[in-house]
């Protein structure tokens, strides 16, 4: 159920043109902050979605308190799901836990750590928002 932030909440995928069977590809928030405002709203975040309906489903489920937008503040309970072991912190198993490419898993989870510790703390999850997985596929 687990794979960056999208594949960890089993929103719908879709496929992408040009990648090897078993590849994945993530599109950040910083990607998708077109506007640079620090926030990806509906339409910057439906914009990488071929299936409309799908997206709005995720954005709907990514935008927990409801302000139209997706920030920093509302993944941080994202950060708790990705916490399976409840001990504060974010380490690369749980991190990797559903996604295929493990390659792309660990070059994610290696962008996150800051002090490259092993582990992602709620600090370095939000303090890195802009290099946060909002999609893959």
């Amino acid at each position: 159920m687990i794979a960056a932030l999208a594949l960890c909440l089993g929103l719908p995928l879709f496929a992408a043109s040009g990648l090897a069977a078993g590849q994945q590809k993530a599109v950040t928030a910083g990607e998708m902050d077109a506007d640079h405002d620090g926030k990806v709203s509906k339409e910057e975040f439906l914009k990488a979605w071929k299936d409309k309906k799908a997206g709005e489903k995720a954005f709907k489920r990514l935008d927990k308190d409801r302000d139209g937008s997706i920030t920093s503040s509302d993944l941080m309970g994202q950060f708790k799901g990705l916490d399976k072991n409840h001990d504060g912190k974010v380490s690369l198993d749980e991190w990797s836990a559903g996604w295929k490419d493990k390659k792309a898993a660990k070059e994610a989870f290696d962008r996150l750590d800051k002090n490259q510790d092993g582990y992602l703390t709620p600090d370095e999850y939000k303090g890195m928002w802009p290099g946060i997985p909002l999609l893959t596929w």
